[in-house]
């Protein structure tokens, strides 16, 4: 993880690890940069400096966060 400016993490709302999240990051423009699935409960990202919205989607529900992508590597974790 220490080699990735971005790591995600998907975990239900009792703690245990899940995949199958729609994945989408948008910059600070707004304009798409990633929309992916991920297969996984960790999401390794290389994106360039700069700031983000981490948009996940899993269980009929969506969550966003912000993220400043820079100094050193960031982890946001999503819970459902």
């Amino acid at each position: 993880r220490k080699d990735y400016p971005l790591s995600l993490l998907f975990a239900t709302a009792s703690g245990e690890y899940m995949a199958s999240v729609n994945l989408a990051i948008k910059d600070a423009k707004g304009v798409s940069v990633l929309t992916v699935p991920s297969t996984g409960p960790i999401c390794l990202i290389k994106l360039p400096d700069g700031s983000y919205t981490v948009e996940a989607q899993a269980m009929g529900k969506a969550k966003s966060q912000g993220v400043a992508v820079g100094g050193g590597p960031k982890a946001i974790d999503f819970s459902f």
